[in-house]
């Protein structure tokens, strides 16, 4: 689905791309292995370490150490970028899913450092931002079709933050930008 994506942006122009993903989450996997120059456009992906930076390198992406949660960091991050794909998740372990504690980074991915990658995204004058988010936040709609006109079910206090990351990038979207939240189902 991300690569998909990433085509449709291709075709319409896209001349670079910077994929905030953390290398070793759920969508890492499907977005780090493409080369640097992918169909002639440039690719940057954060890396949280420098082994995984020296893979990335290896792989021909260009690695980017960022603190998702500073503000001023992200902006240099995406300098220059014409789309943003912002992927970064932190699940927390089985171990830890029913604490709430358990999902405050993963929380704060979704909100803060949305809030912080749109910032940046609408000074470097970024034509797309693409945001991650998951199905869960649809009712049960038993034998009923649902799709994107469905209404999220805003009852269910642990996805809150999942629905405001998703409004954040509406802000793009009224910003000038085009904004795409993409609700994926199974990992």
């Amino acid at each position: 689905a991300v690569l998909r994506e990433a085509e449709k942006l291709v075709s319409a122009g896209t001349k670079e791309l910077l994929v905030i993903s953390q290398d070793t989450s759920a969508y890492g996997v499907d977005t780090r292995h493409e080369p640097r120059e992918w169909k002639g456009h440039q690719v940057r992906a954060v890396a949280r370490t420098d082994d995984k930076a020296a893979k990335l390198r290896a792989q021909g992406a260009e690695p980017v150490a960022v603190d998702l949660f500073d503000g001023d960091a992200v902006k240099a991050a995406v300098d220059g970028c014409e789309a943003v794909l912002h992927l970064a998740t932190n699940v927390p372990p089985l171990r830890r899913m029913a604490s709430k504690k358990g999902w405050a980074t993963h929380n704060s991915l979704r909100t803060t450092a949305t809030e912080l990658l749109v910032d940046a995204a609408l000074a470097a004058g970024a034509s797309t931002f693409v945001k991650e988010s998951v199905t869960f936040v649809y009712p049960d709609g038993a034998d009923a079709w649902i799709d994107e006109t469905t209404p999220p079910d805003e009852s269910i206090e642990m996805l809150r933050p999942t629905l405001e990351g998703e409004r954040i990038v509406d802000r793009f979207t009224a910003g000038g930008g085009r904004g795409i939240v993409l609700r994926f189902g199974l990992f």
